[in-house]
């Protein structure tokens, strides 16, 4: 089986005015090929696709804003770079920050999962976006109050941050986890095969305080 990953690319960012949009969906789509892609936004709003030649039709849809206009693109040999949505988000402002190990100067933690949930119960102003590479994050944001929720498949709940948006960007102090702890379980008792290592056996180590395992 052979497999033919296109090397050529359609790339950019997402901005609300000069500030960059992260978390958002942009998709890409060869009506002729039958081939759809997505792609999320990161904390600098870019996104990039690997394509190969042929007519694309760009779009995504932007919380608080709605669908963006749709761009019809040819790739005929060479990158497309530059390929920017600028919208106007009139009331909507950058909330950023980070994930990390230790410290708010360890090491970032990538893909944890960030939620802003408005207090107010109205789920228009949610916004839901990841971690990049480097651990960082943005949000974008209406006035009002939120409580931003940050969530790793490997750490479990990291932590709630209360959030006041008003009239301006910000920021918000660093998500820091504290690493694991590593667990040595021993079994011993009678009726245990005398090779435990040809056995796989599975432990379940539970936080009954932190409700994490």
């Amino acid at each position: 089986l052979t497999v033919v990953v296109p090397t050529l690319t359609i790339a950019e960012k997402l901005l609300n005015g000069n500030d960059p949009i992260s978390g958002v969906n942009i998709y890409a789509y060869n009506q002729t090929k039958g081939i759809y892609l997505n792609a999320l936004t990161d904390s600098s709003g870019n996104y990039k696709f690997y394509v190969a030649d042929g007519t694309w039709k760009v779009g995504g849809w932007a919380p608080s804003y709605g669908p963006l206009e749709e761009k019809t693109l040819t790739v005929t040999g060479s990158n497309l770079s530059d390929q920017n949505f600028t919208i106007s988000q009139v009331g909507v402002y950058t909330v950023t920050g980070s994930v990390n190990l230790s410290s708010s100067s360890g090491t970032g933690v990538v893909q944890a999962n960030i939620f802003a949930e408005s207090t107010d119960n109205d789920y228009t102003k949610n916004f839901f976006t990841f971690t990049d590479d480097t651990g960082a994050f943005s949000l974008s944001l209406k006035d009002g109050t939120y409580k931003v929720h940050a969530y790793h498949p490997q750490y479990g709940e990291i932590g709630v941050k209360d959030l006041t948006v008003n009239g301006a960007n910000t920021s918000l102090s660093a998500f820091v986890i504290t690493p694991p702890k590593t667990v040595t379980v021993t079994m011993t008792g009678a009726g245990l095969p005398r090779d435990l290592s040809k056995f796989e056996w599975i432990i379940d180590v539970f936080d009954q305080t932190n409700k994490k395992g």
